[in-house]
């Protein structure tokens, strides 16, 4: 099992789990999907800026990195806020 489905098996189980105790919690709107993706990307600014810039080389970036960054600052740092509301 890639990386990428472990990750998207746990937060469709998570989901599921929210659907069975709080169903309340998966209540989205564009406000809140806005939020959650500029948070994700002001995420990634600051974790590149005090990295000191981007230490890879071109062939690093494969397609399985390139869509691991985009789980991951797209959808599971957006999905924190959703289902953590403040």
């Amino acid at each position: 099992m890639s990386h990428i489905t472990k990750r998207l098996f746990v937060i469709i189980c998570g989901a599921k789990l929210i659907v069975g105790f709080a169903p309340s919690y998966l209540t989205l709107d564009a406000s809140s999907a806005l939020v959650g993706i500029l948070l994700g990307m002001c995420c990634l600014a600051i974790h590149v800026a005090l990295a000191g810039g981007l230490k890879l080389r071109s062939a690093d970036l494969g397609p399985g990195m390139c869509k691991t960054i985009a789980l991951i600052y797209l959808l599971e740092l957006p999905a924190e806020e959703f289902l953590h509301p403040g």
